[in-house]
This record gives C-alpha cells, sequence and structure tokens, in this order.
C-alpha cells in the first residue's frame, strides 16, 4: 500500500506541477499582451499622433480636398467657356478669310 499511496503523490504533485506551469504560461501572456495593448494605446491611439489629433487632420485634409476639387471643376469650366469660344472665333476667322480670299465682284 505505501507505494500506491506514493504513486499517487507523484501524480498528484505532477498534476499540481502542470497546473502551476499553465496557470503561469497564461498570466505571462495575459500580462504581456495588456502591456501591448496599454503601450499600443499610448503610442498610436493617443498624443499627438494618436486618434484625436488624427481625427481632426482628416476634417482639415477633407476641407482641402474638397476646396481643390471646386477649383478643379471651376478651372474645367473656364476652359469649356474658353474652347467654345475659341471655337466660335476660329469659325468667325475662316469665314473673313473666305470672303477675303474671294475676288471682289465690281
Amino acid at each position: 500500500m505505501a507505494t500506491k499511496k506514493t504513486d499517487d503523490d507523484e501524480a498528484a504533485a505532477a498534476v499540481k506541477d502542470a497546473a502551476w506551469w499553465y496557470t503561469q504560461a497564461g498570466l505571462t501572456l495575459l500580462a504581456t499582451f495588456l502591456a501591448g495593448t496599454f503601450l499600443g494605446w499610448q503610442l498610436w491611439g493617443s498624443g499627438d499622433a494618436g486618434a484625436p489629433t488624427l481625427r481632426s487632420r482628416v476634417v482639415s485634409m477633407d476641407q482641402e480636398i474638397n476646396r481643390v476639387k471646386n477649383e478643379r471643376e471651376d478651372c474645367q469650366k473656364v476652359l469649356q467657356v474658353t474652347q467654345g469660344r475659341q471655337a466660335t472665333l476660329e469659325k468667325e476667322i475662316s469665314s473673313l478669310r473666305a470672303k477675303a480670299a474671294a475676288p471682289a465682284a465690281p
């Protein structure tokens, strides 16, 4: 009987050691994950390069993009008007050249 109790004690000790090892490993992983999350928030979630600053930069960049789009549309409208006037003037010039090239009837 004494050997059976020793085997049971050894098995219980092995289970206890395994349980402690997995508990330590789990707590180490949890601490590492939480530390990484905290440091990530400190470095990238807040501060000068964090989310609040980036939100305000996004708003200002959107305003700048809209301003540039409006300027581009204005330039395209001016270009269309200018091309229309150029086409009209070229037609008038060609008709005047045709009249000038035609012999004058006495």
